[in-house]
């Protein structure tokens, strides 16, 4: 499963983010054609890439189609975006997308061909027929477990005009389908339970610490994927030409404390995703919102490694060292 977490927040117009998707459609599926690894002369490594390179353009298709579905249903405003898809894989070979929204409510759209077309969205709910989730734009990620039920993770249950705040508590419903039901997807939610309750406090690393925990003793034990870790700053090039984001680097050290604590308690953490890379466009805040290892001029592509960028060589490198000794 793919727990996401960050910090971050703000606006951008739906024009822009549809270009942006167009664009980003472009080039990842350039990136995913320059897969091949052609120095690599080894087969099985050749054939990895060969089988990395068609997941990754089957997945930017099948998101790109369901974007555009979501645009397509909703062209009048921006309040109806849909954001931060989750695709899970159900009953009959069809798709599940669950998606926050700016509506006060989460969203769920289904495929039944892989993908290529996506049924118009529909409010997500507890059961058929049922009470709607309630949650501000928040993710809202849905994975499958080992014994074949779903677990969902959303936010707050009296959400104040559907935008981003409040995102507190977090709760955690485990999900069961049942075959031959079309109304929402065939999908019953156990009763929610709360994960974390910070009462308006800014939850902090430890609170990685105690999702992951939960996760892994009340729902079987599944492998994670931390997919989202980073916070955004206004970073600014310093006049010897050096970013000194000092907090990124204490922000980012804080967090892998916690998650190194949860694989010794024994929890089953297989990756960690530092968020981001370089400085990148945000869904709400476009060019607003510096979240890069590595800043980027956005008007001459110049990248320059922020100290946080350094630190995390640094960090990885000692990672490695240690799991050599």
């Amino acid at each position: 499963m793919a727990l996401n977490i960050a910090e971050g927040n703000g606006k951008f117009s739906t024009k822009d983010r549809c270009r942006f998707i167009e664009h980003a459609r472009t080039a990842a599926l350039q990136a995913a054609a320059s897969l091949d690894i052609v120095a690599v002369r080894r087969s099985p490594l050749k054939r990895k890439a060969a089988e990395g390179k068609a997941l990754l353009s089957d997945s930017v298709r099948m998101l790109v189609a369901w974007q555009r579905s979501i645009s397509g249903e909703y062209p009048e405003t921006d309040r109806h975006f849909g954001q931060e898809g989750t695709l899970v894989g159900l009953s009959g070979g069809r798709l599940l997308c669950v998606f926050r929204s700016r509506l006060g409510h989460p969203f769920y759209s289904i495929s039944a061909n892989r993908g290529a077309m996506w049924s118009k969205p529909e409010v997500l709910r507890l059961s058929p027929g049922g009470e709607p989730f309630n949650q501000p734009c928040a993710p809202c990620p849905i994975s499958k477990l080992p014994d074949g039920r779903f677990v969902f993770l959303f936010h707050n249950v009296k959400p104040e005009g559907g935008g981003w705040y409040p995102r507190d508590p977090l709760w955690i419903a485990v999900v069961r389908e049942t075959p031959g039901v079309t109304e929402n997807a065939g999908l019953y939610f156990s009763k929610p339970k709360v994960v974390i309750y910070n009462d308006g406090v800014p939850g902090g690393p430890f609170k990685d610490f105690e999702i992951i925990i939960t996760v892994h003793r009340d729902y079987g034990a599944p492998e994670i994927v931390i997919t989202e870790n980073g916070i955004a700053q206004e970073d600014q090039l310093d006049t010897d030409g050096r970013i000194r984001d000092t907090y990124r680097r204490d922000y980012l050290a804080a967090h892998l404390e916690q998650i190194g604590n949860a694989l010794a308690d024994g929890a089953k953490v297989r990756g960690y995703c530092c968020w981001s890379l370089l400085d990148n466009f945000e869904w709400d805040m476009g060019w607003g919102q510096r979240f890069g290892l590595i800043h980027v001029d956005y008007q001459t592509l110049k990248r320059t490694v922020k100290e946080s960028g350094w630190w995390y060589r640094d960090f990885i490198g000692q990672q490695g060292r240690k799991n050599h000794v």
